[in-house]
């Protein structure tokens, strides 16, 4: 079993639900990752306040 399948009445427009998920799961992978690199600076940034 899988959570993300995808049905489609053809091969070209299951193409297409597939790519325009990949890109909605990237650009969430982006958004995942900046806030992730704000959020490890803003600790670097406290922690050498504290010295």
């Amino acid at each position: 079993s899988t959570r993300n399948a995808v049905k489609a009445p053809d091969l070209g427009k299951l193409k297409e639900v597939v790519v325009q998920q990949y890109d909605v799961l990237d650009e969430r992978e982006k958004m995942v990752r900046s806030a992730a690199a704000k959020l490890e600076a803003s600790l670097i940034r406290r922690f050498v306040e504290l010295k």
